[in-house]
């Protein structure tokens, strides 16, 4: 932005790990930024789900590496090819087709280096964006929540991104009384006046309701305390 001398930038990024909620699950967090240098706001916007297609794994032969290619997706959605996992050299990108990847796992493979050391190489999922399909989607959420945090006005100053920053939990379950994980309220901070609200979530009232509507019925209050909200 000092470069090009402009005021309002965005930028993105995504990362990929264990999901931090659901055990065992790979996940995908994509976070834009959108800056407004003049004004002096920044405004987040953000999606995380379980749906990514990232995994690699060594194959010695072009079948292995073919059925896993067609197990993330390919070829909508790319792989990279390398000497080994964690190496910098003979590392393959932007293979779009069947063909295309059978001779690049066929040269790897009859490398020099490959055939006396490791008789094995590499093959991963292309996490890139314009490579991915599913990333694609998430990117779309996330821009698509952006879009909602720059319409939300300060009520005190009318900047945009006017969002969530922090909550407060411990909502108390409406059969058994015990605290929960869910938040009370959430709170709300204004990133140029800094101005702050706490506000009530309705969906979590809605998920407390339906919880009880539908789930608690079935239980008894001393059952209701082994709940994933407790």
């Amino acid at each position: 932005m000092k470069i090009e001398n402009v005021d309002l930038g965005i930028s993105s990024e995504g990362s990929f790990g264990s999901h931090p909620s659901i055990p065992f699950v790979q996940g995908n967090l994509e976070l834009l930024l959108f800056i407004g240098k003049k004004n002096g706001f920044e405004i987040l916007g953000h999606h995380r789900t379980p749906e990514t297609n990232i995994d690699g794994r060594y194959v010695t032969t072009v079948e292995e590496a073919l059925d896993f290619a067609k197990k993330i997706g390919f070829p909508k959605h790319g792989v990279i090819v390398r000497k080994s996992k964690n190496g910098h050299f003979g590392i393959y990108k932007d293979i779009t087709t069947e063909k295309h990847l059978i001779k690049t796992v066929k040269k790897l493979l009859n490398n020099l280096f490959t055939n006396l050391f490791t008789n094995r190489i590499f093959i991963e999922s292309d996490m890139r964006a314009h490579r991915n399909p599913t990333r694609m989607k998430a990117i779309k959420k996330a821009t698509k929540d952006l879009i909602k945090n720059i319409k939300s006005l300060c009520p005190r100053c009318k900047a945009p991104g006017f969002i969530v920053v922090d909550f407060k939990k411990g909502i108390r379950c409406s059969w058994c009384n015990s605290p929960t994980d869910l938040p009370i309220y959430d709170i709300y901070k204004c990133s140029v006046c800094n101005y702050e609200e706490k506000r009530h979530n309705k969906m979590i009232k809605l998920l407390i309701l339906n919880t009880v509507n539908i789930v608690i019925p079935k239980l008894n209050k001393q059952k209701c305390k082994n709940l994933s909200l407790h």
